[in-house]
C-alpha cells in the first residue's frame, strides 16, 4: 500500500500563537490556489481555469520528456511519471504570483533495485516541476535513442538553501538599535532549515543515483550545494552606514553567520550522503562541494571589518577576478549594465554564478583553428530548489545561452530545472507566502486537529490529548517525512553543535 504524503498548514498571524494542521496532499481543499489532479481527470478537475489546465498539460509533457531521457538502462533505476500531481500557486496577484506563477508539480516516483539482490528495493515519491527552455535537454538524444547518450558525459546536480529564518535575522538587527548577535549565535535549527533539508536531500539523492546508474559513459558526477555566507552582509552594511552598529558588532555578527554557514554545509552534505546510502546498489562516486569562492568574499568582508574599514565592492571584485579564473569567465558573460554596484547585487549574482560554475570550469577545448575540432563533451546541470528561487535559474539560463553561442570556448552545457513542491503552506496560502518568511521559530506551533487524518508508515501521529502540545521542528518533519528523517537530521545537527 502506498504511503500517504502529508502537507502542513501553518497558521501564523501577528499577536497570535502559531498553530499547525496536517492534511493528506491528495484530498486537501484547505490550501487556496492549489488543486490535486488525478491521472487523466486533469482537465475536468481543473474546471474552467485555463491557466491551471495549460500549466498541468505543459508540466506533464516536460516531465514525460525528462523520464524518457533518464530511463535508458533497464530497471535497476527508474523514474515513473504518474500523470497525477499538484497544480497551483498564489491565489492572488502580487509578488508571489509573479515570481512562481501557476506551476504543475508531477507526482514522480523513483524506484531502485539491487541487480544482485532483487529483494533489495527502494521507492520514493516527490512532487516535482521540470523546466527547461532548451528544445533538446540532452543534445543528440533522438539519434542516440536505445544506444545511450554519447553527448552527455558529465552531470552536476546543484541546489542551495538559506540560513536561519527571516524572523530570526530581523530580531538580530532591531531597527535603530545595536545588533543583538546572540539571536543568531545561539539560534536552534529553524523549522525552515530542517524542513528544507528533509525535502530536498532525498530528491537530490534520487536524481543523483538515477543519473549515476543510467549514464552509460560513466562521466563525472558532482553535487554542488550553495549555502550563503557573505550574502547577509548587505543588511549589516545599512546599519553601519546609519551608525546603529559598530565595526566590532558587525564583525561578531558576520562571524556568527559564517559559523552557521559551516554548520549547515556539513549537515546538508552529510544528509545527502545518508540518503544516497539508503538507495540499493553501488554508491555513486561523486563529490559534494559547498559554495566555492563564497568564503573568499566573506573573509575579505570580515578582514575589512576587523580593520575598522567599511568593506568596498571594487577591491572584492578585483580579488575575485585575480584569484578565481572561473568567476572571471563568468563575469565576462554578464552584460555591463547588469554588473553589481553593491553587495546586495553581488550576493544575487553569486547565486547565479554558483549554478553556472560547474559548466564554466569544465570546458576543455575552444573553437579556434589552432585547437582543431571542438570537443563533443557536454555537461548537464540539474538544479533542485524551491520555485521561489526561480529567477536565479532563469538568469543562469540566459547566460548559458549566451555562453553556448560564443565563437571561441563555447560553454557546452544545458540546465534542467527541477522544483520541489512546498509541503508547508502559510495561512492556507492566502498570500502565497513561504516558510522562510513566516517561520515562527523559535516559537513552536501547537498541533491543530484534522478530521479524518491518520498517520501511516514512519509518520508520527498524536492522540487527541496531545493536540495542545507545541511541536518542535523535528516533530513537524517527523510528521511530514517520517521519524527516520527527523531522527537522522536531529543527530546531524547535534554533531555540529546545533540543538533544538
Amino acid at each position: 500500500m502506498e504511503r500517504a504524503i502529508f502537507i502542513a498548514d501553518l497558521q501564523h498571524e501577528p499577536g497570535k500563537s502559531p498553530t499547525l494542521a496536517f492534511h493528506n496532499i491528495e484530498n486537501c481543499a484547505e490550501i487556496l490556489g492549489y488543486h490535486y489532479l488525478s491521472g487523466l481527470a486533469k482537465e475536468r478537475d481543473a474546471g474552467d481555469d485555463q491557466t491551471y489546465t495549460k500549466a498541468s498539460a505543459k508540466g506533464h509533457k516536460l516531465a514525460v520528456k525528462v523520464a524518457d531521457i533518464v530511463n535508458d538502462r533497464g530497471t535497476a533505476a527508474s523514474m515513473r511519471i504518474t500523470g497525477s500531481g499538484l497544480v497551483g500557486g498564489s491565489p492572488c496577484e502580487g509578488h508571489a504570483r509573479r515570481t512562481e506563477g501557476i506551476t504543475w508539480f508531477e507526482k514522480t516516483q523513483f524506484h531502485f533495485q539491487d541487480q544482485e539482490d532483487n529483494a533489495d528495493t527502494f521507492t520514493s515519491t516527490h512532487y516535482l516541476h521540470f523546466s527547461s527552455p532548451v528544445a533538446q535537454i540532452v543534445p543528440g538524444l533522438p539519434a542516440a535513442k536505445g544506444q545511450g547518450h554519447p553527448s552527455l558525459q558529465d552531470i552536476t546536480v546543484v541546489s542551495g538553501m538559506c540560513l536561519f529564518s527571516s524572523k530570526i535575522l530581523q530580531a538580530s538587527m532591531p531597527p535603530g538599535q545595536a545588533c543583538d548577535v546572540s539571536k543568531i549565535q545561539h539560534a536552534a535549527p529553524t523549522l525552515y532549515e530542517i524542513e528544507y533539508l528533509a525535502r530536498a536531500a532525498p530528491a537530490i539523492a534520487d536524481l543523483t543515483k538515477l543519473f549515476s546508474t543510467n549514464n552509460r559513459h560513466n562521466g563525472s558526477l558532482d553535487i554542488c550545494v550553495d549555502v550563503p555566507s557573505f550574502h547577509y552582509y548587505q543588511s549589516m552594511e545599512k546599519r553601519l552606514g546609519e551608525g546603529s552598529c559598530t565595526f566590532s558588532g558587525a564583525l561578531q555578527w558576520m562571524t556568527a553567520v559564517k559559523i552557521r554557514h559551516q554548520q549547515m554545509s556539513q549537515v546538508f552534505g552529510r544528509y545527502i550522503d545518508y540518503e544516497l546510502s539508503r538507495r540499493p546498489g553501488t554508491m555513486p562516486q561523486c563529490s559534494i562541494q559547498v559554495s566555492p569562492s563564497g568564503n573568499l568574499v566573506c573573509d575579505l568582508i570580515c578582514q575589512a571589518l576587523a580593520d575598522g574599514v567599511l568593506p568596498s565592492l571594487d577591491p572584492v571584485l578585483r580579488t575575485l577576478n585575480a584569484k578565481d579564473s572561473t568567476w572571471s569567465r563568468f563575469y565576462d558573460l554578464v552584460p555591463e549594465k547588469e554588473k553589481p554596484t553593491d553587495f546586495c547585487a553581488l550576493g544575487y549574482l553569486f547565486y547565479v554564478y554558483q549554478v553556472m560554475r560547474p559548466a564554466l570550469e569544465n570546458t576543455a577545448t575552444t573553437l579556434c583553428k589552432e585547437c582543431g575540432p571542438p570537443n563533443n563533451r557536454t555537461r548537464l546541470l540539474v538544479s533542485i530548489d524551491d520555485a521561489v528561487e526561480r529567477r536565479i535559474y532563469s538568469r543562469a539560463q540566459k547566460l548559458l545561452k549566451k555562453g553556448r553561442a560564443l565563437p571561441q570556448s563555447p560553454v557546452a552545457c544545458n540546465l534542467l530545472e527541477v522544483y520541489l513542491s512546498r509541503r508547508v503552506f502559510i495561512n492556507q496560502n492566502q498570500a502565497g507566502s513561504n516558510l522562510y518568511l513566516d517561520d515562527p521559530s523559535p516559537e513552536a506551533p501547537a498541533l491543530k486537529p484534522t478530521k479524518g487524518l491518520r498517520a501511516n508508515g514512519e509518520h508520527k501521529s498524536w492522540d487527541a490529548q496531545e493536540y495542545a502540545v507545541p511541536l518542535d521542528p523535528f516533530d513537524v518533519v517527523g510528521a511530514l517525512y517520517g521519524s527516520r528523517a527527523a531522527d537522522v537530521l536531529e543527530d546531524l545537527f547535534t554533531e555540529v553543535g546545533l540543538r533544538s
